[in-house]
């Protein structure tokens, strides 16, 4: 599978999940102390809707980063599958629900779509400062 990776615009980037507020405090915190960022969001390379890293990408942004480590992916692709989360509040959803919901600014609930990624992204470390220019 290809992907590409990529400081991103936190203004170019647009989530299809909301988020939980105790998690987003845990990422803050886990961010602040790592002075960094160590798994980069997962994010479609046409729409730049985030698929994995709501939490992530939010608790950048409250510490005011203008960046974000993405790797950028073919949604579409079928090395990524797309299912429910057995608490989402919906019975179905495609690929192109999730996209159409990142741009419409209305996003789902937490935990309800679940990205299964067929292959390994790897790890990648980015320190605080590089996200902030």
């Amino acid at each position: 599978m290809k992907y590409r990776f990529e400081f991103v615009p936190v203004e170019k980037l647009h989530d299809h999940e909301m988020i939980i507020e105790a998690t987003l405090k845990a990422c803050i915190s886990l961010t602040l102390d790592r002075k960094g960022i160590d798994l980069p969001i997962l994010a479609d390379d046409q729409n730049y809707v985030i698929l994995d890293g709501h939490h992530r990408f939010h608790a950048l942004v409250e510490l005011g980063c203008k960046r974000v480590p993405a790797y950028l992916v073919d949604y579409y692709s079928p090395e990524i599958v797309l299912s429910l989360w057995p608490t989402a509040k919906i019975k179905s959803i495609t690929k192109d629900d999730v996209i159409r919901t990142g741009l419409s600014g209305k996003p789902y609930t937490p935990k309800t779509s679940r990205h299964t990624i067929r292959f390994e992204l790897p790890k990648r470390f980015v320190p605080l400062e590089e996200l902030m220019e």
